[in-house]
């Protein structure tokens, strides 16, 4: 059942260090019917598929609903933003779907006139409940970019629903901020392999190997059993590791 009409705090961002807000907004103003700060150069959205909703905004008057009913992803972007090389960022979103409808987050990076890695597609249904709920992404910019557009990569929504924003916000992270003894602790052998790997980490957890693209190719339960990778074709993959501490990424090479 879609429940749009939930209590739900407002979203608060705790600052730390030197992290500090680049980046918000409740889709509460719109021009030309599109919400203001939105829809860059690298949007493949249009207007017309991009509806306000006033009933349930608790982050201000409306909220934001794409639709993209297709199995191929359309693009909503920010437009181009001020970025520091190499940092992190934390992406947060009070946002609902159905069940089965999906989004990536990803990064456009407009001073080398690339896409950078996405990271995987996400069903907005199971994250969310189907209620409106934070979902959280980090992005890490290349070194060489001054400035970029994030990237909401939708696809496969219900054709009345689709995924519904209630806000946004972007904030750099601190490297201290990061789950830096859980990212350490996390390593892949041996890489690059064509046959089996092994995950090493602290904590056990499920792992889920996806293309670059965000394609699911492989999932295993136990990150303490070896991975059989001999059916995969050569190239790049990121491998992520979801435990009781969260969930870390690396990428590895199938050769």
């Amino acid at each position: 059942m879609f429940k749009l009409f939930v209590s739900i705090a407002f979203l608060t961002l705790t600052l730390t260090g030197n992290s500090q807000i680049i980046f918000q907004s409740d889709f509460s103003s719109w021009t030309d019917g599109v919400p203001n700060e939105f829809l860059g150069p690298q949007s493949t959205f249009t207007a017309i598929e991009i509806v306000p909703v006033p009933l349930g905004a608790e982050h201000g008057t409306l909220m934001a609903n794409m639709l993209n009913t297709n199995t191929e992803d359309k693009l909503f972007t920010t437009i181009p933003i001020s970025v520091v090389g190499g940092e992190s960022y934390k992406i947060q979103m009070w946002t609902l779907g159905l069940y089965g409808a999906e989004m990536r987050t990803g990064f456009y990076d407009s001073s080398n006139e690339e896409f950078t890695t996405y990271n995987p597609f996400l069903d907005i249904g199971a994250e969310t409940g189907e209620e409106i709920n934070l979902v959280t992404q980090i992005i890490t910019v290349p070194s060489s970019c001054t400035s970029g557009e994030f990237v909401f990569s939708i696809r496969n929504t219900s054709t009345s629903v689709g995924i519904i924003f209630d806000s946004l916000a972007i904030e750099t992270i601190d490297a201290s901020n990061l789950i830096e003894e859980e990212q350490n602790s996390f390593s892949i052998y041996p890489v690059p392999s064509s046959d089996f790997i092994q995950i090493n980490s602290a904590t056990e957890g499920v792992v889920s190997i996806f293309t670059v693209s965000g394609q699911l190719v492989l999932k295993k339960e136990d990150s303490s059993l070896p991975i059989d990778i001999s059916e995969l074709e050569q190239g790049l993959y990121i491998v992520r590791l979801e435990n009781e501490n969260g969930i870390v990424s690396k990428t590895i090479t199938v050769n």
